[in-house]
């Protein structure tokens, strides 16, 4: 399929520029990026030999059964990395093919997929080389389970469309027979970068499994992610299944949280530069990508605001804005759009010639309204006359998790620290999971109280803090599926000007949501450890212990509390309620405790443990966590410490 080019002409306040949008795709006829047969003759058989050689899948406890058996256990399986200057992985090019004969047939009675294809396909954009290159993107588990079989070593630039490539190109993945039976490959990943877990590892939702690439029968940077039955079959009959649910598939959806990626319009970053980004029409020019990124300009410089898309339908248009320092609009303009059809990826950029004044701290905003998605709203600082160095920033959200009935919104506190000794400039948050609901976020002064405009960013002084308020409000699903009450991993994307992204560590900075049709539980839970600093110090060979305090602002329902350790720490754990004067048990500890959480309720507990040897120092690895489980297998709350021995 040829690339479409889309070129407009605006009005800049006095000067006149280009918007240009250039190497989109078209959606609504998708373009084959893989071969999946490689799949089904080669690496299934392998797959299936293996997890029978590795044994039966591990027996859920009994208050996970309903959740391991039920829809709603895929969550999303790409991340950001803190070098990254976009906000969100991008998105779908293609999903499975639901027609056993030569036509195509998407999961909501579309065309967005291509004869017999297996899988969906999620792609990196307009630079996705450049991208794959600084290893922007990395493959998560999107469900726990056992790595049955890997490979890695296999050249990772292919570029040609399928009837050209090496029929024996062999691609790197990782094949994982989740917990719930099903077989999951993540396939065509970069060379070098696949996970070193031995085949046999048990691995948990989140866990680090390579970087997108271009390996085997693929013809551009992707994910294709695929799920199988664990029995032999042919594709379009027993042994594909489709996650997503819609008109054309399976009613009830297999993803934590389905949301409208039919059409999924979105801006996945804002950047500036001091150049137009090079974008070769050829795809096969794979290190002629360079994107110019700049952040620092002179008094007369030309400065370059680039905004890219992903699913941009006619009418969803761009507004970009030049903004001074003291908050006025210096130039404007708006993007062109499709006049027909989905452009699964665009980018568009103007330029402005800056003045010889004022220097100091511009912002480059991007706003998108649509009519039935909402608002879309990204702001950037770059600096004119100055050049601040570099900073460090993390984050973090409280509480941790939150369930709601779909009826309502979830608010959530957030916040950026500034470690490094630079001011912060224009630090953000973004939903990096998509997710059918909308996100706002708002600053708050040490009160949290609102303070400034929705969406708009904040500088951070050194050593400093600024905190926010997220909120998430679901919306109806434009595909008639049916959405179950599941926990999904939702990551943010919390980003300055002048830092890399805060590293994503759960339980600290990302967050669990479930959306539910009827009234549910809401555990709000905060952990506080002897030192009030989120670690909990365990001597080696001994005991310690840690309280967590809750409070169900949901409605009641019986509820499971189990600490869990992250599985490579040597740590027996119990747990018991606690009175909430003297802090002693009510009962003798055990390893869970079940028990009706009353509305309004708040009861206190005590976590206890005795380490079986040391723990390193690693708080986005060795974690203890206290989930609140419902009966139906759903999480309603969580809260966890980073564990080590001193």
């Amino acid at each position: 399929m040829k690339s479409i080019a889309v070129v407009g002409l605006v009005l800049l306040l006095g000067s006149t520029t280009s918007v240009w949008a250039q190497d989109t795709l078209t959606g609504f006829v998708a373009e084959p990026l893989d071969d999946t047969s490689e799949i089904r003759s080669q690496i299934h058989p392998r797959a299936l030999d293996a997890a029978q050689a590795i044994g039966p899948a591990p027996s859920p406890s009994a208050q996970h059964a309903a959740a391991a058996t039920s829809p709603g256990r895929v969550n999303f399986p790409l991340r950001l990395m803190p070098n990254s200057r976009a906000v969100i992985a991008n998105g779908i090019a293609n999903f499975v093919d639901h027609d056993p004969s030569a036509g195509v047939l998407d999961f909501a009675c579309g065309s967005r997929t291509y004869d017999g294809h297996g899988g969906t396909d999620f792609t990196l954009g307009v630079f996705r080389w450049a991208m794959m290159d600084a290893e922007e993107v990395e493959i998560i588990a999107a469900a726990p389970g056992t790595i049955v079989l890997k490979q890695d070593g296999n050249f990772d630039r292919q570029c040609l469309p399928l009837n050209q490539l090496p029929p024996n190109a062999a691609p790197n993945f990782v094949a994982i027979r989740q917990d719930d039976g099903l077989l999951a490959y993540y396939m065509h990943m970069k060379n070098g970068a696949v996970t070193g877990l031995p085949v046999g590892t048990h691995v948990e939702t989140g866990t680090h499994l390579g970087f997108v690439g271009s390996s085997g029968r693929s013809t551009r940077p992707h994910l294709h992610f695929e799920l199988n039955t664990a029995d032999p079959g042919r594709l379009g009959g027993p042994t594909a299944v489709d996650p997503f649910a819609g008109a054309c598939a399976a009613a009830a959806t297999l993803w934590a949280n389905q949301w409208e990626a039919q059409a999924d319009p979105r801006l996945t970053s804002l950047t500036t530069h001091n150049a137009p980004p090079v974008i070769p029409s050829d795809n096969c020019d794979t290190t002629g990508q360079v994107p110019n990124y700049a952040e620092s300009f002179a008094p007369g410089d030309t400065v370059y605001g680039v905004v890219t898309l992903h699913d941009q339908r006619p009418g969803d248009v761009v507004s970009l804005q030049f903004i001074k320092p003291d908050g006025t609009v210096f130039s404007q303009g708006r993007t062109g759009s499709p006049t027909s059809g989905i452009l699964e990826s665009t980018y568009w950029f103007r330029s402005t010639v800056l003045p010889s004044a004022p220097t100091g701290i511009w912002k480059l905003r991007a706003i998108m309204d649509t009519s039935d998605r909402g608002n879309f709203h990204l702001e950037r600082s770059f600096f004119v006359g100055i050049a601040p160095a570099a900073t460090q920033i993390f984050a973090a959200v409280l509480p941790s998790g939150r369930s709601i009935q779909d009826t309502s919104t979830a608010t959530l506190f957030a916040a950026i620290v500034n470690a490094g000794t630079s001011t912060a400039y224009g630090c953000s948050v973004a939903a990096e999971t998509p997710l059918a609901a909308d996100f706002v976020f708002q600053t708050t002064n040490p009160e949290n109280q609102l303070v400034g405009s929705l969406n708009n960013s904040a500088d951070i002084p050194p050593g400093g803090t600024q905190n926010f308020v997220v909120a998430f409000t679901p919306r109806p699903n434009f595909e008639p599926v049916t959405q179950t009450a599941a926990a999904v991993d939702v990551n943010l994307n919390f980003h300055c000007s002048n830092s890399p992204a805060a590293a994503q560590i759960k339980g600290v900075n990302n967050l669990i949501l479930s959306f539910s049709p009827d009234p549910v539980p809401d555990i709000i839970a905060i952990g506080d450890t002897v030192t009030h600093d989120g670690i909990w110090r365990i001597p080696t060979d001994g005991s310690a212990a840690f309280a967590v305090a809750t409070t169900n602002v949901g409605s009641a329902e019986p509820i499971t509390v189990t600490p869990v350790a992250t599985s490579t720490v040597p740590l027996r754990l119990s747990i018991c309620e606690t009175n909430p004067s003297s802090g002693t048990c009510i009962a003798e500890p055990t390893t869970s405790v079940s028990r009706v959480f009353a509305a309004g309720e708040t009861p206190t507990w005590g976590i206890f443990g005795a380490a079986n040897g040391n723990i390193t120092f690693d708080p986005a690895r060795t974690r203890v966590s206290v989930q609140f489980v419902d009966q139906g297998g759903i999480l309603r709350g969580a809260t966890s410490v980073a564990v080590t021995t001193p």
